[in-house]
């Protein structure tokens, strides 16, 4: 009886296996994991703008002068994002470049002072998405400063959390 075991058993397998497989439930679960990534884009419509000024001859006076023919548009789906923006070094003796971006979503911070450390342009972005907002770049010379050969700096807007 023993020897004949594992027949038995062989023949039990074969006999009921093909309706163990069929057994079936009549629901089932998956989970599905959804991850929504952070949008944070910036460009400007154009890449280079020039600004061209005159050193005054008197003392305490500064001669500007101003582009506006760039456009910014920004996107973001986070909350509380700004806009900040820096120069990649200083600017020489006299010479102060500012600049402002209007924004409809957001609140500008009006004409600021760019420096070689990030500058906030704009605040309080949450979830929006904007084009064709106007930036004013303004160069200023007092008597200090002294001629260059059209020498090119680098801006850098960056979104960022508040």
């Amino acid at each position: 009886m023993l020897k004949k075991l594992p027949i038995y058993l062989l023949v039990f397998f074969i006999l009921f296996s093909p309706s163990i497989n069929n057994v079936k439930a009549n629901s089932t679960s998956q989970d599905v994991i959804i991850a929504v990534n952070a949008l944070n884009e910036i460009t400007l419509s154009k890449s280079e703008v020039n600004l061209s000024v005159t050193s005054p001859t008197e003392s305490g006076v500064t001669e500007e002068a101003s582009d506006s023919s760039t456009t910014m548009s920004y996107s973001t789906n986070e909350s509380n994002q700004k806009i900040t923006a820096q120069l990649d070094r200083g600017l020489p003796l006299g010479i102060t470049l500012m600049v402002e971006v209007a924004s409809t979503s957001g609140t500008s911070q009006g004409q600021v002072v760019l420096e070689e450390f990030s500058q906030d342009i704009i605040t309080g972005l949450s979830n929006t998405s904007e084009s064709g907002q106007t930036v004013t770049y303004t160069v200023g010379a007092n008597m200090f400063a002294e001629p260059t050969p059209g020498v090119t700096y680098t801006v850098t807007y960056t979104i960022t959390s508040s």
